[in-house]
């Protein structure tokens, strides 16, 4: 009896270690969010006039810039469904005159057969 009774113990202190270490795990991630917040309110507090001036200027220039390359990718895809369209109604064309060529064939050798099986009767 003594043997199971050590066992029960054992398996009890088990899952009393098992949520100590996960009380203080969620403690430690509490800790460590604050912690992170805080220092993101002390990064900001500690800005510098010339930090605030760094970021106005790359917004003056990087916004421009966006704006800028929009309007060039806007043109490449104008440029490129136009040239898309010209290519296709070339195509298409190409395959017309290729049927008009092939029905102008059937035509000529349906004639020479007409002309051969003739002559042969």
């Amino acid at each position: 009896m003594a043997t199971t009774q050590s066992t029960t113990t054992q398996t009890n202190r088990s899952a009393g270690a098992k949520k100590a270490a996960a009380t203080r795990s969620a403690a430690a991630r509490k800790r460590s969010a604050a912690a992170k917040k805080a220092a993101a309110t002390r990064a900001e507090s500690n800005r510098t006039p010339v930090d605030y001036a760094t970021e106005y200027a790359e917004k003056a220039v990087l916004i421009p810039l966006g704006a800028g390359l929009e309007r060039e990718i806007k043109s490449f895809r104008r440029d490129l469904e136009k040239q898309a369209t010209s290519t296709a109604k070339n195509v298409t064309t190409q395959a017309e005159i290729a049927q008009t060529r092939v029905e102008a064939l059937v035509k000529d050798l349906q004639a020479e057969f007409s002309k051969r099986v003739s002559s042969v009767a």
